[in-house]
């Protein structure tokens, strides 16, 4: 078994029973690589699992649940991104990136039915484009650092609905 089987069956394991994987922050990227497909699937597959909760993951790839219904708690903290997250017109539980690292974040459109966290250290070195979403809870960004690129916005929220 290579350890990129070995990672995702504990992805998989983990989903399944809604509890954190856990990888060593200060391990090399690889050692803590994530393919963003994989978990993509994992939410929208429809399986009956309570949450994807990762801890210090690095997520290669792409992450995209754009346009799909997701009825999990999505919760990373202290993950890195290789892409940028792509929610747009996806319909989420809930949200948590607390410390996360990633290179911009597409929510255009974004349905959150509970709280957007991102926070305590979330850091984007792209847009943040939540530009028409709606969150009915909580949309926190308290201690988070946005940087657009290249002196263009950090943050397009136009139209955003909060609840």
């Amino acid at each position: 078994m290579t350890a990129e089987e070995t990672v995702e069956d504990a992805v998989r394991a983990a989903f399944a029973a809604g509890r954190p994987l856990r990888f060593d922050p200060k391990a090399p990227k690889r050692d803590r690589a994530v393919r963003g497909e994989l978990l993509s699937a994992r939410l929208a597959d429809g399986t009956r699992a309570a949450a994807l909760r990762l801890v210090g993951a690095h997520v290669v790839g792409s992450f995209a649940v754009e346009g799909a219904r997701v009825d999990h708690v999505i919760d990373f903290l202290d993950c890195s991104f290789e892409r940028p997250p792509d929610l747009r017109m996806a319909r989420l539980v809930g949200l948590r990136m607390r410390g996360c690292k990633v290179p911009g974040l597409w929510g255009r459109n974004l349905r959150v039915g509970s709280d957007l966290v991102l926070e305590a250290g979330f850091t984007s070195d792209g847009v943040v484009d939540l530009t028409d979403a709606a969150v009915d809870g909580t949309f926190r960004l308290a201690g988070a650092v946005l940087r657009g690129t290249g002196g263009g916005h950090a943050l397009l929220a136009a139209r955003i609905r909060l609840s």
